[in-house]
């Protein structure tokens, strides 16, 4: 399974829309796209949009903490 972070920029005020890594557009707020795939069979899994703030792909992974 691959996991990949896309950010989507955006203009104006839109829910969840933190400043986060943003290359293209550094200060504005943004959204990411964390798409998880089975790049053999080129099958979508689910995708997740996140604040862009939580553009790392460990964000989304399930937590392993014992209790």
């Amino acid at each position: 399974m691959d996991i990949d972070v896309t950010v989507k920029p955006l203009i104006g005020h839109q829910e969840c829309a933190e400043i986060g890594y943003n290359p293209s557009k550094p200060g504005r707020p943004s959204h990411t796209y964390h798409s998880y795939l089975m790049a053999g069979l080129r099958l979508v899994l689910d995708v997740n949009v996140e604040a862009g703030n939580k553009s790392q792909a460990n964000t989304t992974l399930p937590s392993t903490t014992a209790s």
